[in-house]
């Protein structure tokens, strides 16, 4: 919801203005009156405006005189001027880029209406540019994080690249802060931290091994997994030895500083962006058969030969898409998912241990982090499920009955999930209304609250709607109403402060408000209680006597 102010000396015609606005764009903007520029100009000091409307005429101070300070002082701010015939070339002198429109007065509503909704669309679309524009430049420490796990993850898991995918990687890629050739190869690390070590310990760990190799190699780490980072690096000299050698410096000086150094898994040789996959999945497979791990170790494809020679050519390879099956549990999509589940495990050869640790650490690992990405931290489910089991293959008595617990796991959480989208819904508009309570003095424009809920603000105002069968505007001027009436039960409380606790600010504006609500003044409305309550002392006095 914007702001709007509309100032015209005239009262009838400010009241009119105010009468039509509300009725028809009560949902979009919050309105504000005043009968003087200066007026107007004292609430742009107490409140922020989105949208001016203004006559151009007016004793002291004019429409021209007002809008050009608005300019220099609220240069955000959009103004539709209100001209007569007489004013109508010399307002069209005075348009500048935040003006939207001149309207006659003779015109009719239809005109200022079309400003308006022009006024709205400015209004939204600069709204858009301006979330865009934030959430490219904010956070960016946390950004760049997820966007180089964004492109590590898509990095070991596609098998063939189209020009177009390589052009978008790098661009991506040059947009985390790495520069790697997508055409020259890579060596490839697995670095394992501990499930216990906490964050502060991970990323000293991080900040050595980059530090240490970052003069000698193009490199960029990336958590692929909770605990499992992805080291992918270049050089003109792109030995796996000469990186190994790096590498036992930089667990050399983490044992120095007195941290346990993690376990290291190096491809043995360089590989192309279209053999990581393959690469990825081979360090992933000798991980888990060692049982425990230490120190830098040198793999090769022999270590996970039959693994790999089915997962090229056996029946499930069309089935196991890592993508496929991660889109399914971001958006629900229990059929997608348990069919996918069914073609694996229906179609797995027999083909050793490797290949399903392989597929089972996947599954595991994608259903974990779903359950910790897309359902509320208060969601029971963590506690349904035993983790050590799910995390751990050698748990289950053979591939099967592994299949046979992920698809236990995961029908827990889709049901979840359906739970949440049926609840979701009322959870929003209560965190809407609770806020809208705990906040009446502060800023409740629909931009405003449609942070608070995470909410594009049309959205919001329409999902609002649906739950409640009334707008949030009305629910925020439900609300001030019954906070300013519980307040003028107060004799000591000031009209002013009143305003200024319901979040209308000004006392001329809070009255007109009031009024319009109640038919009565707030003076004539606490005059009322007042003697009301003096009644009943009085009657309950007489019976005493």
């Amino acid at each position: 919801m914007y702001n709007l102010l509309i100032v015209d000396d005239e009262p009838l015609i400010l009241e009119g203005l105010c009468r039509m606005i509300e009725r028809a764009y009560g949902n979009r903007f919050l309105i504000y009156q005043s009968d003087c520029a200066e007026g107007a100009l004292e609430i742009f000091q107490n409140s922020r405006v989105d949208l001016l409307m203004s006559d151009i005429r007016m004793p002291g101070m004019d429409g021209l005189e007002m809008v050009e300070i608005v300019e220099k002082e609220w240069p955000d701010c959009l103004t539709i001027f209100l001209t007569g015939h007489s004013e109508f070339e010399y307002a069209r002198q005075a348009v500048g880029s935040r003006t939207i429109d001149y309207v006659l007065k003779l015109d009719g509503d239809e005109a200022l209406r079309r400003a308006i909704d022009k006024a709205y669309d400015r209004l939204e679309k600069e709204q858009e540019e301006k979330s865009r524009l934030l959430k490219l430049n904010a956070s960016w420490q946390e950004a760049a994080p997820l966007l180089r796990r964004e492109c590590f993850r898509r990095m070991v898991t596609t098998v063939r690249w189209e020009e177009t995918d390589k052009a978008q990687l790098y661009a991506k890629l040059q947009a985390a802060g790495i520069s790697f050739d997508l055409q020259s190869g890579f060596l490839t690390a697995l670095i394992c931290m501990e499930p216990e070590w906490d964050a502060s310990v991970t990323g000293q760990i991080q900040s050595i091994i980059l530090g240490n190799i970052k003069g000698a190699f193009r490199a960029g780490a990336a958590y692929v997994s909770e605990h499992i980072m992805l080291l992918l690096a270049q050089s003109e000299d792109n030995r796996p030895l000469r990186l190994k050698g790096f590498l036992e410096i930089a667990l050399s000086m983490c044992e120095r500083v007195e941290l346990i150094p993690p376990a290291v898994y190096l491809y043995e040789k360089e590989t192309g962006l279209e053999g990581l996959s393959e690469v990825f999945s081979i360090l992933s497979s000798k991980r888990f058969e060692m049982e425990e791990g230490g120190g830098i170790l040198l793999c090769g494809k022999k270590d996970a030969l039959s693994s790999y020679t089915w997962r090229r050519e056996g029946p499930v390879m069309g089935a196991f898409n890592v993508e496929k099956l991660s889109d399914s549990l971001v958006y629900g999509k229990e059929g997608d998912f348990m069919a996918v589940l069914a073609k694996i495990k229906a179609g797995m050869p027999a083909s050793g241990p490797a290949a399903e640790i392989t597929i089972y650490t996947t599954l595991a690992s994608l259903l974990l982090q779903a359950i910790l990405n897309y359902l509320p931290r208060e969601s029971s489910l963590l506690t349904q499920i035993n983790l050590e089991k799910l995390a751990n293959y050698n748990t289950h008595h053979g591939f099967r009955d592994a299949c046979y617990y992920l698809e236990t796991v995961a029908e827990k959480y889709f049901r979840s999930r359906q739970e949440i989208h049926t609840d979701t819904d009322n959870y929003i508009v209560h965190k809407v209304n609770t806020y809208i309570l705990e906040h009446l003095s502060e800023d409740l424009s629909m931009t405003r609250i449609g942070e608070i809920a995470g909410l594009h603000p049309a959205y919001l105002s329409r999902l609002y709607k649906k739950v409640t069968d009334n707008s949030l505007g009305q629910y925020i001027t439900a609300q001030r109403l019954n906070a300013a009436k519980t307040l003028l039960q107060d004799p000591t409380i000031r009209i002013q402060s009143i305003a200024e606790r319901v979040g209308l600010n000004t006392a001329s504006y809070f009255t007109h408000f009031f009024k319009k609500s109640m038919g009565m003044s707030p003076q004539e409305y606490r005059m009322k209680l007042l003697g009301q309550e003096k009644d009943g002392l009085s009657g309950t006095d007489g019976e005493r006597t």
